[in-house]
This record gives C-alpha cells, sequence and structure tokens, in this order.
C-alpha cells in the first residue's frame, strides 16, 4: 500500500490500493474516491470490538476500502491540523485519545484502555477512556487527526511531562499514563491551566497537539480568550 500526505495545515491522506489490499477507516472520514473502489461496514473484533468502540464514543462500524479491480484511489481527512502516521512492528501498542482515529491497515487491533486509577479518571473528565492500537502482523499502519502543530517527544526512562489531557494525542505502550490534580485550591482555582493534568513518563514516545478543537470551539461559542 503507497499512501502520501497532501497540504500543510488541513492535510489529506491519499492512498493508492493495489488490488487485494484493504484500508479500513473511521466512518465519515473518506473525501473522495476512484470509481473502482468498494466500500463495506465492518465490525472489527465483533460484538465484544463494538462494545469497546462504543466506549470510546467512536462509531460501532469502520469502513472498508478495496479495488474491485485494478489499481484505486481513496482520500481521507476531515481534521483541522496533521495528520500522524505511526508504523507498527508486529506485537507493537501505541495507545491513543479518543477521537484521534482517522485510518488504518488491516492488521490492527483497536482496543480500549483505561488510567490506572479510576478515580483520577472520573475527576480529570478528559482521557479517562482511551483508544488502543495493536499490530497483529508486521509493518502495520496507524493514521491518528491532530488539531494545530504536533510535537513528538522521547522520554527517557523516568522522565516526566505534565500535558493538558486535551493536548494529549497518543503515547507508547511502555509510557505510563495518569491523571494529576493541579496544585492547591488556589492554584486550582486561579492558575488557568483547569483541575487537572495528565502525567506521562517515560520511557517512550509522546504525541501532543498543539490545539484542542473541543477547547477552541467552547471559547468561540462562549467569546473567551
Amino acid at each position: 500500500m503507497e499512501y502520501k500526505i497532501l497540504g500543510d495545515a488541513f492535510q489529506i491522506l491519499n492512498v493508492n490500493l493495489a488490488p487485494g489490499e484493504k484500508i479500513l477507516a473511521e466512518a465519515g472520514e473518506m473525501i473522495y474516491a476512484s470509481g473502482n473502489i468498494e466500500l463495506t461496514a465492518r465490525a472489527t473484533g465483533g460484538i465484544g470490538g463494538m462494545f469497546k468502540r462504543a466506549l470510546t464514543g467512536e462509531s460501532l462500524f469502520l469502513t472498508e476500502f478495496q479495488t474491485s479491480h485494478g489499481d484505486g484511489i481513496v482520500a481521507f481527512g476531515k481534521q483541522l491540523g496533521k495528520i500522524i502516521t505511526l508504523k507498527l512492528d508486529q506485537g507493537k501498542t501505541i495507545i491513543a485519545k479518543t477521537d484521534t482515529y482517522m485510518a488504518s491497515t488491516e492488521r490492527v487491533e483497536i482496543g480500549v484502555a483505561t488510567v490506572r486509577r479510576i478515580s483520577a479518571g472520573l475527576f480529570g473528565g478528559k482521557g479517562f477512556i482511551l483508544q488502543t492500537f495493536k499490530a497483529e502482523a508486521p509493518n502495520q499502519i496507524v493514521f491518528l487527526e491532530a488539531s494545530g502543530q504536533v510535537i513528538t517527544l522521547d522520554l527517557e526512562a523516568g522522565q516526566s511531562i505534565k500535558v493538558d489531557a486535551g493536548n494529549t494525542v497518543a503515547f507508547e505502550s511502555t509510557v505510563d499514563y495518569d491523571i494529576q490534580r493541579v496544585g492547591g485550591i488556589k492554584t486550582m482555582v486561579f492558575s488557568g491551566e483547569g483541575l487537572f493534568l495528565a502525567n506521562l513518563k517515560g520511557p517512550g514516545r509522546v504525541w501532543i497537539q498543539s490545539v484542542c478543537l473541543a477547547e477552541l470551539i467552547a471559547k468561540f461559542s462562549t467569546g473567551t480568550k
């Protein structure tokens, strides 16, 4: 499977499919496709997989794309930002925030993860339910959507960073993830950073977005700065 990421601020994933090749995508992500591309609704993982996707707030079915004959083209991308390409070796797992999934190759298992401390997830709000992407075969690819610019950080063992949960896109499964309260009452009320932050501790790679789209929309709707 060959692909290109087109554009800068509003990127498009352009995929060239040869006969027999397939790509799965979140429902509603397709922009255009050649006439020989066939679309099929697919429930990955059976009933259990559908239940897991329901927990994350994603659509119950993915859309499978393949050609009916010859080579074909299909393009995805409806996010205001960047597309992150994650290449996974067999057995490798990436954990990501819900609503970031765009598309993946056929042998990627999509699951669910939660923060270790349930109380932190409940009171922290964003990030309690997370998606997991595990490669069931070599050379698998996952495409994620991020808002604004994307920052990639490689954390050493024991190194940690605090990130607004809305700006956290994804991280390798070796990264420890938790939600922490921001200081005392005074800090929580006057810092302007919200009540909770995500704490990410290495080793492993982390992907961070510069904009949380939900927060941006809320600011525009309320007229706040």
